[in-house]
C-alpha cells in the first residue's frame, strides 16, 4: 500500500504541480477540508482561497486559487481557474475581485441559485481575506 498521497494540481495555464504529497489543504464549498493518504471518494467544487501543499519533507506551498474542482480516488486531482503563489497576492486583488462579483450581482445578475450562491460565498471570501489583510 502507497504511504503517500499523490497528487496533480492542473490549471489552463499548465499543470502547475505533480508528485508524492503527505496531505493538502482546500477550500472546498463546504468548508476548508484537508486530504491525506486513504480519504474517501470526493468530488467538490472549490472556493476562492488557499490551497496549502504539505510535503514529505516537512516544507509547505501555499497557493491561492479563485476557485475550482476537486476529485479525489485514491490520487487528488486539484483543477483550478487559476493559480498565485500566495505571497504574490495582497488585500489590493482581493478587494478588486469582491468588488467585480458585487458588480455583477448589482447588474441584475440572472442564473442559477447554486451559482448565486457560489458568487456570494465568494465575495464573503475575498472580504475575510481583505478584513484579514492576507
Amino acid at each position: 500500500m502507497r504511504e503517500n498521497l499523490n497528487l496533480k494540481i492542473l490549471s489552463p495555464a499548465n499543470i502547475a504541480f505533480t508528485g508524492e504529497v503527505s496531505s493538502v489543504r482546500v477550500p472546498a464549498t463546504l468548508g476548508e477540508t484537508q486530504i491525506y493518504k486513504n480519504h474517501t471518494a470526493l468530488v467538490s467544487s472549490l472556493l476562492p482561497g488557499y490551497i496549502t501543499v504539505y510535503h514529505l519533507s516537512g516544507f509547505e506551498d501555499k497557493y491561492f486559487t479563485n476557485g475550482g474542482y476537486i476529485e479525489v480516488n485514491g490520487d487528488v486531482t486539484l483543477i483550478v481557474d487559476d493559480l498565485f503563489e500566495a505571497s504574490a497576492l495582497s488585500t489590493d486583488y482581493f478587494q478588486k475581485q469582491a468588488e467585480l462579483l458585487s458588480d455583477k450581482l448589482s447588474k441584475g445578475f440572472v442564473g442559477a441559485d447554486d451559482e448565486y450562491d457560489k458568487i456570494t460565498a465568494s465575495i464573503a471570501c475575498y472580504q475575510q481575506y481583505c478584513d484579514a489583510g492576507t
